[in-house]
């Protein structure tokens, strides 16, 4: 899979658009994935997506203190976490009435696997723009979850599970039922959250 390529040379609006509890095998810890909704300034006053989604996993939990990791501290202070050692707190940035904003500079990707890390991580706020969203269309692209595997070449098994992850956050507009009960996943969505 082809990772998004983003330029080093300005800043990224983002917005977050989800934060992901994944599975991890220490008791008291926890593997949050942080994904934010990458923006791009398109003229003084109008900022559009750009349909991409950039990721970070951070650990949080037992035994450790987020505010004494240097790694985690941009994070916590652009986010605004109240409890940032409590894995409960950073769920429930998402879930927030008014969406959290940040501004993100990448850095250089990394040779080995072609991710971009972050290179700065601050507050931000639309006062003042506005937010185009990303324009996809939502009449075509509905496919059977076995299509959307073969054509994102994955299993039918991932392609659920990342639907069961999304769903919560895009609803209709990733995942519908036919009459017969059966579901029609937006393919087009669903590749630029993947």
């Amino acid at each position: 899979m082809a990772r998004y390529t983003f330029s080093t040379d300005f800043d990224y609006p983002a917005r977050l658009h989800s934060v992901l509890n994944r599975p991890v095998e220490n008791n008291g810890l926890f593997l949050l994935r942080l994904e934010f909704e990458v923006f791009q300034r398109f003229s003084e006053n109008v900022i559009r997506s750009t349909g991409k989604v950039a990721c970070r996993d951070l650990v949080v939990g037992k035994g450790l203190d987020a505010t004494k990791d240097q790694g985690l501290w941009p994070y916590i202070q652009a986010l605004g976490v109240p409890s940032p050692n409590n894995s409960q707190s950073w769920l429930n940035l998402h879930q927030a009435r008014k969406p959290t904003w940040v501004q993100i500079q990448f850095a250089q990707p990394d040779p080995s696997d072609s991710r971009h890390p972050f290179g700065s991580l601050s507050p931000w706020a639309p006062d003042g723009f506005l937010v185009e969203e990303y324009r996809y269309e939502l009449a075509q692209g509905w496919v059977s979850p076995d299509e959307a595997a073969r054509s994102m070449r994955i299993s039918p098994s991932t392609i659920r599970r990342r639907v069961a992850e999304q769903e919560p956050v895009f609803g209709e507009r990733l995942v519908r039922r036919t009459p017969g009960g059966h579901r029609r996943i937006n393919l087009h969505l669903l590749q630029n959250l993947s």
